[in-house]
């Protein structure tokens, strides 16, 4: 349930600064981690009305030192910036050469068959989420620098997120039920406010 409750939080850096993205602050991923606690631990009960401020710099320790290992194989880097009107710009890096041995040889995806190796992909999208359910709508995709169209990138994440459980993988644009009691996650400028 963590990891569902920080990836609501996560929803375009250049790819240098990606690839040249110094160490995080400890600190900062503790900050998150504690705030998030507080969070699960008010959960749906939660008596009058309770707001979280997470800082950009608190939310991008916690991906590289926390939650990088709950990312699908093959996905790494992750960074978030957090822009006014809930913008939200999203950078990773994708192994392409892991995803080869899961995508058909057919479809959509041939296209990436040219590509080898770890490259950045990069997102920017709106992040909206009211009474109880999260929702982010892509805006714009980039794939090693080359603007992709929505579907790729849907079938792309498709791919990296598919289980047994779920063999379709996780849908851009299907809303996300908020969990712990949020009521709603407002995104301004290098902060996301949690309203309990």
């Amino acid at each position: 349930m963590r990891a569902l409750a920080a990836a609501l939080l996560l929803i375009t850096l250049p790819a240098s600064a990606v690839l040249a993205r110094g160490p995080q602050d400890p600190g900062a991923a503790a900050a998150f981690d504690t705030k998030l606690g507080q969070i699960i631990a008010r959960g749906p009960q939660t008596a009058g009305t309770h707001f979280t401020i997470f800082s950009n710099d608190e939310l991008n320790a916690y991906l590289a030192l926390s939650y990088a290992s709950e990312l699908p194989h093959g996905l790494s880097s992750p960074a978030v910036t957090l822009r006014d009107g809930g913008i939200v710009d999203i950078t990773l890096v994708a192994d392409l050469d892991r995803l080869a041995g899961r995508r058909s040889a057919s479809g959509p995806f041939v296209p990436l068959a040219l590509l080898k190796g770890q490259v950045p992909v990069n997102a920017r999208g709106t992040f909206a989420a009211a009474e109880g359910q999260a929702r982010f709508r892509l805006e714009r995709a980039e794939l090693a620098g080359f603007e992709i169209p929505p579907p790729l990138l849907q079938q792309l994440l498709s791919t990296y997120t598919a289980t047994p459980d779920a063999p379709q993988g996780m849908k851009l644009d299907d809303p996300l039920p908020m969990p712990y009691g949020i009521r709603t996650v407002t995104i301004v400028a290098g902060r996301v406010i949690v309203t309990q």
